[in-house]
């Protein structure tokens, strides 16, 4: 009997140490901050360095690393979501580039928050200035979020994404930004700050981008609380650059693009005004022939009976005020959609 009660005893305490590794083990799993396979990391530049090709990071919990981390292989970035579906927070920033010909890097469920910082402009490490940025290589970004640190009390340009590829790139895999969110980036006077910025030295530059710019505005969320831009497109094969879409809540910054970066063949222009223009413009704010200009949401598009001389089409789903629109040519064409919705707004033919 007792023989039997020993045995019983022994195999309890195995049971019970079993059970105790086991918790042990998911403990670690739920403590762990960083992991590639079983090997866990502190800091999310040690798993950069450390990762090979082919490799996914997986981020448990909050990352502290207030660094910009340059990813130079086709690896991907995941965080596993906790309970209500929160996504685990970067502090820092991101900057791609993978120059091999396959090479994409995938970024998935994080939420990335930077504090738009350039403390040392000789050291790519302390410029916090972009969430993140392509410089070249594929990218897959989903399901993530990129915003300002809202402690951050920077005065410099802060853009949330920007998308490029070297001019002499050979990568051929695509870029896809679909279903993230984008908090708040002012606009900072000539000082270019946005959301998201789409950079090109050419045409051809973005053939393999899977999405274009309606597209990438309809499956991600951008913030209009205030007077800031959302999307940028710029083409800096030109001389001064010229922005072929744009999606902004400045007045300011609307009226200057179409003074200073509206291209001669095509562009298309939104504005969700946040507020008026802040002065009347010395000059007519020229609409070329091939421009749309979009004028939408529930605040005034002021334009401080300004001049706009109108070759291009004007669409006014929002409201407008104060505004002098000469029709200047065969091409004009202007579409207000609830008459109710503009107040002192002078139509004419030339």
């Amino acid at each position: 009997m007792r023989k039997i009660v020993k045995i019983a005893f022994c195999f309890s305490l195995i049971l019970l140490f079993s059970v105790f590794l086991t918790a042990c083990k998911d403990h670690q799993q739920e403590t762990a901050k960083i992991k590639i396979g079983d090997i866990e990391y502190q800091t999310l530049t040690e798993a950069v360095q450390s990762a090979k090709s082919g490799d996914t990071i997986k981020i448990y919990d909050d990352v502290f690393d207030n660094k910009n981390i340059v990813i130079d292989k086709p690896i991907s970035i995941e965080g596993v979501l906790k309970e209500g579906q929160i996504k685990p927070k970067f502090y820092g920033s991101l900057t791609v580039n993978s120059s091999g010909q396959n090479d994409s890097i995938s970024v998935k469920d994080i939420e990335i928050i930077h504090s738009g910082t350039k403390e040392n402009s000789d050291s790519i490490v302390n410029d916090t200035s972009i969430g993140l940025n392509l410089v070249d290589g594929g990218l897959d970004l989903k399901s993530s979020s990129i915003m300002l640190d809202k402690s951050s009390k920077t005065s410099q340009p802060s853009s949330g994404l920007i998308l490029s590829r070297k001019i002499n790139s050979q990568n051929i895999m695509p870029i896809i930004v679909e279903g993230n969110s984008f908090g708040f980036y002012t606009a900072n006077g000539n000082n270019l700050s946005s959301a998201l910025i789409i950079k090109s030295n050419d045409e051809n530059l973005f053939k393999n981008i899977v999405l274009n710019e309606n597209e990438i505005f309809n499956n991600n969320t951008f913030s209009t609380q205030g007077e800031g831009n959302q999307i940028i497109s710029i083409n800096y094969s030109s001389s001064p650059e010229t922005y072929s879409y744009m999606v902004t809540s400045s007045m300011n910054n609307l009226v200057d693009s179409l003074k200073n970066n509206q291209p001669s063949s095509h562009a298309t222009y939104f504005i969700f005004p946040s507020n008026s223009l802040s002065e009347k413009t010395s000059s007519p704010i020229k609409i070329n022939n091939r421009t749309l200009l979009i004028i939408d949401g529930t605040k005034d598009a002021d334009f401080k009976n300004s001049e706009i001389e109108l070759n291009g089409t004007m669409i006014v789903d929002g409201k407008i005020k104060n505004a002098k629109i000469l029709r200047n040519s065969p091409t004009a064409y202007i579409s207000i959609k609830n008459t109710d919705q503009a107040s002192n707004v002078e139509i004419l033919n030339s």
